[in-house]
């Protein structure tokens, strides 16, 4: 998974049509399945970027 903050925020919203900026995390993983990268997104638009 090669995609930094703005760019997993931009395939949230276009690819399932959710709103990144809202009060949500999402969980996302590259096709290896043993990686996930936390996206959350607080409400002072700073972003918080966790590699798990």
């Amino acid at each position: 998974m090669r995609k930094g903050i703005y760019g997993l925020a931009t395939l949230v919203q276009e690819h399932f049509e959710l709103d990144p900026y809202g009060d949500s995390i999402f969980l996302l993983s590259g096709w290896s399945k043993y990686r996930y990268k936390c996206l959350y997104l607080a409400v002072m638009d700073s972003p918080c970027f966790i590699n798990v």
